[in-house]
């Protein structure tokens, strides 16, 4: 790749054997000044792929910017209201990942507690607190300091995402180019 194009030049193209061209696919170019990853939508499942440069200026992809992006089982998210960063710790819409890990979701607002159930574990959390308990006990991590208390911002509760599909045995991964976190459901 040449760095020091801009990254809206460059898209996939996937090429259309019929009309002997090349089709531009939705795709999203990200780099963080040392590496890139790129992704494309498309429905054709096999066939002749390439990154394309194109000359003109159409802006056809975008760089990752400062948002974060949500996966579960590979597909993109839309997270509205947006995640965010706090203390290391991806901070998520309660009710997206509760939804998205299969979890019921019970709220006790005397005690600012939630209550996440999924098969036959349960984990609870309280706003504004770091305490975490999972089957009644409290919840064991590696680091302790790693624990951020749910928050309410602008009336909606936020969870920290590692922790709670952690808690549950899902899978999480952090892609630092795109700025996605990955969730493996299964």
């Amino acid at each position: 790749m040449q760095t020091q194009l801009p990254v809206n030049r460059f898209s996939v193209g996937f090429w259309n054997e019929a009309d002997k061209a090349w089709e531009l696919l939705p795709s999203r170019v990200f780099w963080d000044g040392r590496y890139g990853a790129i992704e494309a939508e498309t429905g054709h499942a096999s066939g002749v792929y390439a990154l394309l440069w194109l000359q003109r200026g159409d802006a056809l992809s975008t760089s990752a910017g400062d948002s974060i992006r949500i996966a579960v089982d590979y597909e993109l998210l839309n997270a509205n209201p947006a995640p965010y960063v706090k203390e290391g710790r991806t901070m998520v819409p309660l009710r997206l990942v509760a939804g998205r890990l299969k979890a019921d979701l019970n709220w006790t607002g005397s005690e600012q507690r939630i209550d996440l159930v999924r098969g036959l574990d349960t984990v609870q959390l309280w706003v504004g607190k770091p305490d975490v308990m999972k089957n009644k006990k409290p919840l064991l991590v590696s680091d302790q300091s790693a624990i951020v208390a749910p928050e309410i911002v602008n009336g909606t509760t936020y969870v920290p995402l590692r922790l709670i599909s952690e808690a549950f045995g899902v899978k999480v991964a952090w892609d630092g180019v795109t700025k996605t976190v990955y969730i493996q459901n299964y």
